[in-house]
């Protein structure tokens, strides 16, 4: 029901491909189902090379990836979402530093972009820099705050680090949203 231009450009960065406003009509409706079936079954050259990215990720051949990714850019240098998987397969490549850089530019070039922040907090993470981490955690928990799992990690490392207030906001939005999400399947049956 939200028809203002930060929650369209919001619903965007988390991959929305078109935004519906109520009261609904049918011509509009029909047409973007039309333009994302379309996006879909007819993809723009960038979106192939993702798409072809994607598969060399999910086999682990990264430097395959990681090439598909920079042909991508060179297409399309501004896609935030070739720029975030480009970096992560720096990344899984062992360009930690690089990684770091890409993201951190995307982050700039694209604030509401959470996949940017959750990437910088694993990262992080697995690089043992706590304080990094939390502080990408509670950024990427601000654009996407309907994760249940996110917000118990974030508490639990918070609570590592003896920031108890943190930790018990974060426990407790995890509780909501938990309820939330039960109360809503069991409304469907």
């Amino acid at each position: 029901g939200e028809a203002n231009k930060d929650d369209i450009v919001k619903a965007s960065d988390l991959g929305a491909d078109e935004y519906l406003i109520k009261p609904y009509q049918a011509e509009p409706i029909l047409s973007k189902v039309k333009s994302v079936l379309n996006k879909f079954y007819s993809p723009t050259p960038v979106i192939k090379a993702l798409r072809t990215g994607d598969r060399y990720m999910l086999a682990h051949q990264y430097d395959q990836a990681e090439q598909i990714y920079a042909k991508a850019l060179e297409k399309d240098g501004s896609s935030k979402r070739a720029r975030h998987s480009h970096a992560l397969s720096l990344f899984h490549l062992g360009k930690v530093q690089e990684a770091v850089s890409a993201l951190t530019q995307n982050y700039l070039e694209a604030p509401s972009f959470y996949k940017n922040f959750a990437s910088l907090a694993n990262i992080y993470l697995q690089n043992g820099d706590e304080a990094m981490a939390v502080d990408c955690m509670e950024k990427e928990l601000e654009l996407n705050p309907k994760q249940t799992q996110r917000q118990i990690e974030l508490g639990n490392l918070m609570f590592k680090r003896d920031n108890l207030q943190g930790a018990m906001d974060n426990y407790r939005e995890a509780l909501k949203e938990n309820v939330k999400v039960k109360g809503e399947r069991g409304a469907s049956g």
